[in-house]
């Protein structure tokens, strides 16, 4: 199976409705991908083993949100390519939407899966320990991004960035010290850092896989 052959067979299986068999075949490429027999070229190796460390449910969102025409493409820096992310954003969500209710992982907070908020914007829904700490400035928070490689770009929205990942909103309501000194960032926004994103990014959004 070549790449087209494969992002054709998910386009498929999600215009066909999700059925049983579609399902089944997702859950293959989904072990395929955690096993790593299918490599998904648009993450480092290391970033894909973080994916694949996030569980089927987690994988299966990632192939569903790539399978959406021109995520491959960079957008030209114009009054456009926000919009055209917002479009692309969207229809990504109610792919993964219609694939969550299929195999019923729509449903309460005590699962992992997905839904909508009150405002009806697209969630991730997820479980995570309760970890008790203390507060962290945001200096003690910009030191320990940059001891991480990471560099400030815009204070305002506290975004940082390496050439390889950019972090948005991690400020002192989203970051926690443990009781052992340890720092956990419990909520941001973070992408791979591609040109678009004017932090210094030199990743590109391949949709390229290989099966091994």
């Amino acid at each position: 199976m070549n790449n087209s052959d494969f992002w054709e067979d998910i386009e498929r299986i999600a215009a066909e409705g999700f059925t049983p068999e579609g399902l089944q075949k997702i859950d293959c490429y989904a072990e395929l991908f955690i096993n790593g027999r299918l490599v998904y070229k648009r993450f480092s190796p290391f970033e894909q083993h973080g994916c694949a460390a996030g569980g089927a449910t987690h994988v299966i969102a990632t192939l569903l949100a790539g399978a959406e025409a021109g995520t491959d493409c960079i957008a030209p820096p114009d009054g456009d390519s926000f919009q055209r992310e917002c479009q692309r954003g969207t229809q990504q969500a109610r792919r993964i939407e219609r694939w969550a209710r299929s195999v019923g992982c729509w449903t309460a907070l005590s699962v992992l899966g997905f839904g909508r908020n009150s405002d009806g914007d697209f969630m991730v829904v997820v479980e995570q320990p309760f970890i008790e700490g203390t507060h962290v400035s945001d200096e003690e928070i910009g030191t320990y991004l940059q001891q991480l490689g990471f560099a400030l770009h815009n204070p305002c929205n506290w975004t940082y960035a390496t050439p390889d990942i950019y972090l948005n909103d991690v400020h002192d309501e989203n970051v926690i010290k443990s009781k052992g000194g340890n720092i956990f960032v419990i909520d941001c926004d973070i992408r791979i850092n591609t040109p678009e994103l004017r932090c210094g990014g030199r990743r590109t959004l391949t949709t390229e896989i290989e099966l091994i």
